[in-house]
């Protein structure tokens, strides 16, 4: 799908719906806080429940969990933000990969998921 915008605009002038992946800390995080600042509306999905919530208190953004290791929990995310959000303008799919493999789990699946995450319906 291309972004069309109009001519003699910037993509980033108008207010976005932005989707930020990995965004409990580091470079998700500080996207989430720059972007919401600049008058974006970030949503947010980190694995650490705590941290993720904490991180979008900050802007007063919305925030899920789901670990991308997890095929199942980014399906169920990507139909709660769809639902939610019928216009997602920009994904950034931070996402980083998982700690070593549990059951069930494998070093591939978090690679796994973001491509899920990107492919879904619209996106995640």
């Amino acid at each position: 799908m291309a972004i069309r915008q109009q001519k003699g605009t910037r993509f980033m002038d108008a207010s976005k719906v932005i989707v930020i992946t990995g965004a409990s800390d580091g470079v998700g995080a500080a996207a989430a806080r720059s972007l919401a600042k600049a008058g974006h509306q970030v949503v947010l999905a980190g694995r650490s429940p705590e941290k993720t919530k904490r991180v979008a208190a900050e802007p007063g953004a919305d925030s899920h969990i789901a670990d991308f290791a997890d095929l199942g929990a980014v399906r169920a995310l990507a139909a709660t933000v769809q639902a939610k959000y019928p216009r997602i303008d920009v994904l950034a799919n931070n996402a980083g990969e998982s700690p070593p493999p549990g059951p069930g789990r494998s070093p591939s699946t978090g690679t796994s998921g973001r491509f899920r995450c990107t492919t879904s319906r619209r996106s995640c």
